[in-house]
């Protein structure tokens, strides 16, 4: 289907995460909020496009403190291998954080700024410019 720069090309409803383990706070658990969706920005180079992840929200816990952050994540999607790799985010704390270790330990309260890196992996999603 063919779609402008900006439009939303696919709908990302399912999300799993493994191995998140926070050095100070121990095991993580990352729930998708609904549906992301995602964007290519801009023209590719190679298989390489500007992208970006809208409507992330996700439900955060660890430590005895949990949280929701939502926003977009700006980055660059490689179709030949399905990665999306971010370069920066609006993301924020959406709610108050429950848990009294919150803001104590973990030094978060509603409207901080959530920072994300890594490397991201989806399947079935090809990006072709004419």
């Amino acid at each position: 289907m063919s779609r402008t720069f900006g439009t939303e090309a696919g709908i990302l409803d399912q999300a799993t995460s493994s191995g998140c383990v926070n050095p100070l706070a121990g095991s993580t658990t990352l729930d998708l909020v609904g549906s992301w969706g995602m964007v290519i920005t801009g023209p590719g180079v190679g298989s390489v496009w500007p992208a970006a992840l809208t409507n992330v929200h996700v439900f955060l816990e660890y430590a005895g403190c949990s949280f929701s952050f939502a926003g977009e994540v700006i980055g660059e999607f490689d179709d030949a291998t399905g990665m999306f790799t971010p370069t920066g985010s609006t993301l924020s704390v959406v709610d108050d954080p429950l848990g009294f270790i919150c803001p104590v330990y973990v030094g978060v309260m509603k409207g901080d700024p959530y920072v994300v890196n890594g490397m991201w992996e989806t399947s079935g999603l090809s990006i072709t410019s004419t």
